[in-house]
């Protein structure tokens, strides 16, 4: 048995089934209950014929009573009631206890699997708390060190392009400037960034397909979610997914936002450095494919509340 335990594969099957346990609970607890329903059922077509029985065993000691008073005492009258009692309860035990037992282990399996899943959320949660302040210090060392501007940058994948630009002032002049361009590194960026997704035709039913028009509505989209968030106090990310026409995700369902009093707090899109927006585009530089979103979440809104 010893041997067996230290089997690599019989540990890695244990390990799978303590992962599934709570949903197989669940089952198990919805079958029972079911079950249950199905067994009390049943078993009430035999009350009438139960409820008869006992009536008549009743019937016959009463009559006992008031036939032979002399020789059936008050005494034994109330000894055999009792025991008549008893058997009744007895009976209805056997009856209905099997299925109001199942019923009750159906509940309990229930809670037990709502418990289970519940301390793995918690200690999800408190894992993705902790490496959420260590990123956030981490940050704010490089921004130190670096500046917020090249912190930020690095953060998001974007890379600077600077070339030179030669323009003639009004006197025929060649003047020499410098144009600093940024965008982002699309494979970098989906590296380091949660929550960076592309809002076009490929990935959202409400893209357009061009600029302008994805612009316009990005821009509709976000007044909406801060006007919701101003109003609820609240906003899952979810939430901006389904007004984008983007599929929702995981994290989307115990991220988002939560309105602060102590600090001003915004739905932010990321979509815009200063004037210029994050255009995706092809290889060819000219096809338009969307824009790139990286929204800036507060956090788990359970933890922030």
């Amino acid at each position: 048995m010893k041997n067996l335990m230290n089997n690599p594969k019989t540990a890695r099957a244990a390990l799978k089934l303590s992962k599934n346990a709570p949903h197989l609970a669940v089952g198990f607890g919805i079958a029972a209950i079911v079950g249950s329903t199905v067994w009390c059922c049943h078993s009430t077509l035999k009350l009438e014929a139960l409820l008869e029985k006992h009536q008549d065993k009743f019937a016959e000691i009463k009559a006992g009573l008031e036939e032979f008073p002399e020789e059936y005492t008050k005494k034994d009258f109330h000894q055999d009631m009792v025991k008549q009692y008893i058997r009744a309860s007895v009976d209805f035990v056997k009856l209905y206890g099997p299925p109001i037992a199942l019923g009750l282990s159906g509940i309990a399996v229930i809670l037990w699997s709502h418990n289970k899943l519940n301390t793995r959320l918690n200690g999800a949660m408190a894992a993705y708390t902790i490496l959420q302040e260590r990123f956030g210090a981490y940050r704010d060392r490089v921004s130190k060190d670096y500046g917020a501007e090249v912190e930020d940058d690095i953060y998001h994948g974007r890379r600077s392009e600077r070339r030179v630009v030669k323009e003639k002032d009004a006197e025929g002049n060649v003047q020499k400037r410098e144009e600093v361009t940024k965008s982002f590194d699309s494979a970098e960026a989906l590296m380091n960034s949660k929550y960076l997704i592309l809002f076009g035709k490929s990935t959202s039913s409400r893209a357009m397909g061009n600029f302008t028009d994805d612009t316009f509505v990005l821009n509709r989209v976000l007044s909406e979610m801060n006007t919701k968030l101003e109003c609820n106090g609240h906003l899952f990310l979810n939430e901006v997914y389904d007004a984008l026409g983007l599929p929702r995700t995981q994290e989307g369902t115990v991220v988002g936002w939560v309105l602060k009093e102590d600090a001003p707090n915004y739905v932010d899109f990321g979509v815009w450095d200063g004037e210029k927006s994050y255009m995706v585009r092809d290889q060819d530089g000219f096809t338009y494919n969307g824009v790139w979103l990286d929204f800036n979440v507060d956090g788990i809104i359970y933890d922030l509340i």
